[in-house]
């Protein structure tokens, strides 16, 4: 056989090869592969090429420098991929969240005059105290409204709560990618009835955007189609910076 056709003949079988080390019965299902794993897949089918170059008398469009920058280009791709972002969730700060996300951050105005929760003001305070709770949280909601998103939902603004069940802060982002970030509430300093406040304002706002929740409805429906209307579960494949190792969160 003409070496050129053995060469590309072995690259296409190549990718049969790199898919069954990726595949391989000994890393975990639903593990993405370790990052080596496709690098001695990539060096053992360049090995097979360049004793195919050793064994033959090379044609005048193949040689092994060919080979060789052929390797180097496929392994400069995968260093590329392997600078994505791909972590856990409790991995990313705040600011993290925020940027990697594509999210504007904007806490909310703490005007003692203006009402202590205004989640829908334009704010005029862009510092905020970076916190590992709020940036799980924020993570976790950006995931949500992404998934939202992707699956063309008209509204896909979401709202979170950090608590230790003393003190609350909500947050939300908005439909546009808004983030907003109340004071401190603690129930300790009697504002037992602003967070209570803050909580139905959240359940109505869910609710109305749930019209499968709303009881007139339920009574025309049956459990699959109200199933059918309800949000999917969240699949982290929805944004490229979470590790496929959180599988999904609900």
């Amino acid at each position: 056989m003409h070496l050129e056709a053995v060469l590309w003949h072995a690259l296409g079988r190549s990718r049969c090869l790199l898919a069954y080390f990726c595949c391989s019965s000994d890393i975990m299902p639903g593990k993405r592969p370790r990052a080596n794993s496709e690098s001695d897949a990539i060096d053992l089918v360049f090995k097979k090429l360049f004793a195919l170059t050793d064994a033959s008398k090379p044609a005048a469009s193949i040689t092994r420098n060919t080979l060789k920058e052929l390797k180097r280009q496929l392994l400069s791709a995968e260093a590329e991929e392997e600078k994505s972002i791909h972590k856990a969730a409790e991995d990313f700060t705040l600011e993290e969240a925020v940027m990697d996300f594509g999210l504007v951050y904007a806490p909310t105005l703490r005007d003692p005059l203006k009402h202590q929760w205004d989640i829908e003001a334009l704010p005029d305070i862009t510092t905020f105290q970076p916190s590992a709770c709020l940036a799980q949280l924020v993570v976790y909601l950006a995931s949500l409204r992404q998934s939202r998103l992707n699956r063309g939902r008209s509204n896909a603004s979401v709202h979170g709560i950090a608590t230790d069940g003393l003190t609350y802060v909500f947050v939300t982002i908005t439909h546009e990618g808004i983030l907003k970030e109340s004071r401190l509430f603690s129930l300790v300093h009697g504002l037992l009835s602003t967070v209570l406040g803050c909580l139905q304002y959240i359940l109505e706002t869910t609710m109305a955007m749930c019209p499968n929740l709303m009881p007139e409805r339920r009574a025309f429906k049956t459990s699959e189609e109200l199933e059918a209307e309800g949000d999917d579960p969240i699949y982290v494949d929805d944004s490229p910076h979470l590790d496929s190792d959180d599988e999904e969160c609900y």
